[in-house]
């Protein structure tokens, strides 16, 4: 289901006489630097899991999916010791809660840290639910600190950036734009929500204000296509493409806290067979994510501990 509006665009691009390779070859795209996942991981083999030889020649079982991701990181701080330093993560409320569970399945639990396709650091977890990676160099520390905080800066290119929007009657918005395209035909984006003390952040709503003067295709003949079951938007231009040098909107996500929702969620685009940024011919460009659009949720006492 979740190619459907892929295949919307390609239609619409073969309607408007062009050359459409929607459904063929993939087109590069680039999240912030490399994604980083946590992964679950053990000492002893588990079912599923793949066994994994470290720098240092031990044999840890990965789970070859991941249960977290950089939107569930809270904070990364780094404690000097006689043996090396301890590098600590921790996980937002929602994230602990599943590392729990999951620590009650899986005997000897760890957690691999990953960007990309590399695995950067094998994590203990605490009794209290945050992560913990001992005796490395500062050096080393500092390291795997700038990867799993994601601070690099985001390369030239294009790029998409998600902003909160404010709040409306319980309702959190969070707009989409995107800039540095030369020429820029058509585009659909993924969007997800992590993070959180408790509770989720649900998706909502997803809509397109074609009105708004910095509307990428404002003025234009438009096929849009929202779907919040997907959580997804599309749009089309008919006319061919247009620039969108500057920061161009480009659609709205509304999110709703659960009722136990509480503390600070982080937002952004999920690069993806789901995310596509279509240029003059038709072609998929490779894109840079921005940073995470964060949202406060709950008390003023959450909003204090969480910055």
């Amino acid at each position: 289901m979740r190619k459907r509006m892929r295949v919307l665009i390609g239609a619409v691009c073969v309607a408007g006489m062009s050359v459409a390779v929607m459904a063929g070859g993939r087109g590069g795209r680039t999240g912030k630097s490399d994604a980083v996942n946590f992964h679950l991981a053990s000492s002893s083999p588990q079912a599923g899991f793949r066994q994994i030889t470290t720098s240092d020649g031990h044999r840890v079982y990965v789970s070859p999916r991941a249960t977290w991701t950089s939107l569930d990181v809270l904070s990364v701080d780094s404690t000097p010791g006689r043996s090396g330093e301890t590098l600590s993560v921790r996980l937002s409320g929602s994230a602990t809660s599943r590392l729990t569970d999951q620590v009650r399945r899986v005997s000897d639990t760890k957690v691999a840290i990953y960007s990309g396709n590399s695995m950067i650091a094998l994590a203990d977890v605490n009794q209290d639910g945050s992560l913990r990676v001992s005796g490395i160099s500062a050096d080393r520390s500092q390291q795997i600190r700038q990867v799993v905080e994601s601070t690099p800066a985001i390369p030239a290119g294009p790029l998409v950036t998600v902003v909160p929007a404010g709040q409306v009657n319980g309702r959190y918005l969070v707009d989409v734009y995107l800039e540095g395209v030369e020429a820029l035909r058509a585009y659909q984006f993924h969007l997800t929500a992590g993070g959180g003390d408790s509770g989720s952040l649900d998706l909502k709503d997803v809509t397109i204000d074609e009105t708004r003067q910095d509307f990428a295709f404002h003025g234009s003949q438009t096929i849009s296509a929202n779907n919040a079951l997907l959580g997804q938007l599309a749009a089309v231009r008919f006319d061919g493409p247009v620039p969108a040098v500057d920061a161009k909107y480009i659609g709205t996500y509304t999110f709703v806290p659960s009722r136990d929702a509480e503390g600070l969620f982080r937002v952004n685009v999920e690069p993806g067979e789901e995310s596509v940024v279509v240029g003059a011919r038709n072609n998929e460009l490779p894109f840079n994510v921005g940073a995470d659009a964060r949202v406060f949720v709950g008390s003023s006492k959450s909003r204090r501990d969480d910055k």
